[in-house]
């Protein structure tokens, strides 16, 4: 706009008029705001329009929702956690309380002369690897190692702390491959001569080496916790919150997932079996209740870090991936699965892999626990208990002991039929959700993901019902009766 005193030139005014009637009369300068009328206007004036669209705009809901999910996530987590820990709990009293029985019904049959089968040529090798990792075990000083450990830098410890894990994590997923290898080798009757040997051996080596590096582990985590300065018990909490950096910033799909929640499983249920390797040993050593407190101070601050780990872990994947907490129900369904199947007759016994046929062999093998080296380390840690006991001349003290495997015995009784009626339930209830549509997952991977584990499960659900129903009474509904469910009677849907 051209001054007011200076005339405008035709050609001007024309450009002029002819922008003014495509973009409209310009606006005048915006009138001055004092900085009172700024403030009241903060103070006095309601939310604006706009911002109240952009509330209630769908990335905004996405947002809420991924709050919720995240608040979610570790409840849904622990129902599988407390699950997969209970499968694990009884495959360890299997191999603690049942497997000597079946050994000593092997020995009976071998003294009468009958020919033993497979599967007792099988156990017997495997408590035979376990007397040579135990006697193995027995050569170590718990003393020289515990001052070793406890002699070394901070910064030395933390490496130990890690390499100990590494070599952990490679023994585990090594050590199911080798025991499958013995179960196989002694059920085919053709490689007893030479393979069967050869794949002993290799069994009792992989338990050397499995036990000793879980000894140093247990040894690593005494000196943690019995340490004045606290220093060392810090590191082992933090050591746990490395983990979080590890996994949180990852690309995860839901098999992934499935794998990172079996580990969190077996890691929880080793941690729980180190801390009372730990309080046993400081039972024995220390009898002044003001240690004994400490000690279980500490015990509950591992076991705290670890529970909050996860919990932070599974949380954060589940919001920068995209998956819905409803997965681990998933994962769920997956467990009670094989359970159901190993109860139902699901799985044949050439199938069950080396844990002896127990209940929970095919869960256990899905999580890839394997519990035969820690069976080593507690049978040893049990032994210097039971020597101590010796020392002090106690003379309940192998009445003591009995009654504890008579213990651990009722409890594995009691657990394996309380897994089995949870899992039947669970999985005769799934059946029709696990063929419905499945949300929760993120794209097309998942998809993918649930056609190939959780199809099968319900496949393997909707065959186990009919064997469950000869076995036990039960009317289970077909798939025909689950479609034409609405006409149905009210007494008969009460009855399926």
């Amino acid at each position: 706009r051209l001054p007011a005193s200076q005339p405008r030139s035709p050609s001007a005014g024309g450009r002029a008029s002819e922008e003014e009637e495509r973009t409209g009369p310009s606006a005048g300068p915006p009138a001055p705001v004092s900085f009172l009328s700024f403030i009241g206007h903060q103070l006095l004036v309601g939310v604006d329009e706009t911002v109240t669209a952009e509330m209630e705009d769908e990335s905004a809901r996405r947002r809420r929702k991924g709050v919720y999910h995240f608040l979610r996530a570790p409840w849904e987590l622990e129902k599988l956690l407390v699950l997969g820990y209970l499968v694990c709990l009884d495959s360890f009293l299997f191999m603690l309380t049942m497997l000597p029985l079946r050994v000593a019904a092997s020995l009976c049959m071998l003294a009468a002369r009958r020919r033993l089968s497979w599967l007792q040529v099988c156990d017997a090798m495997c408590v035979g690897a376990i007397a040579i990792a135990v006697l193995a075990l027995e050569q170590i000083d718990t003393s020289q190692a515990y001052h070793s450990v406890k002699g070394q830098a901070v910064i030395k410890l933390y490496v130990v702390f890690n390499v100990l894990e590494v070599f952990d994590k490679l023994c585990a997923s090594f050590g199911q491959d080798i025991l499958h290898t013995l179960f196989w080798s002694s059920m085919a009757r053709r490689t007893w001569q030479g393979h069967l040997l050869l794949d002993f051996a290799i069994v009792a080596v992989y338990l050397v080496v499995h036990s000793c590096v879980l000894f140093y582990q247990v040894v690593s985590l005494n000196v943690a916790v019995n340490s004045h300065n606290n220093v060392m018990l810090t590191l082992l909490v933090s050591n746990n919150f490395v983990e979080l950096k590890s996994n949180v910033f990852k690309r995860f799909e839901p098999d992934n997932l499935f794998v990172l929640s079996c580990s969190d499983m077996i890691e929880r249920f080793q941690l729980t079996c180190y801390l009372l390797i730990v309080a046993l040993h400081v039972l024995t050593v220390h009898a002044d209740s003001v240690v004994l407190a400490n000690v279980l101070g500490a015990i509950g601050m591992v076991s705290a870090a670890e529970l909050l780990v996860d919990w932070i872990k599974h949380a954060f994947v589940i919001k920068f991936n995209g998956i819905q907490p409803t997965i681990y129900r998933r994962f769920h369904a997956v467990v009670c699965r094989d359970l159901a199947n190993s109860v139902a007759g699901g799985h044949d016994d050439r199938q069950a892999g080396p844990h002896m046929l127990q209940s929970s062999a095919a869960a256990s093998t899905r999580i890839g626990f394997s519990c035969i080296p820690l069976i080593c380390l507690v049978v040893r840690s049990v032994g210097q208990f039971v020597r101590w006991l010796q020392l002090t001349r106690s003379p309940t003290g192998w009445a003591i002991i009995a009654l504890v495997w008579l213990l651990l015995f009722l409890l594995k009784a009691l657990l394996s039929v309380a897994l089995a009626g949870y899992a039947c339930e669970q999985t005769l209830g799934a059946a029709p959700a696990a063929r419905a549509s499945m949300p929760g997952l993120r794209d097309e991977r998942s998809q993918s993901f649930t056609a190939e584990w959780l199809g099968a499960d319900a496949v393997g659900a909707s065959a186990t019902a009919p064997a469950l129903a000869s076995r036990g009474g039960l009317e289970v509904p077909s798939a025909h009766s689950e479609r034409s469910d609405a006409s149905t009677s009210p007494a008969m849907r009460e009855r399926q």
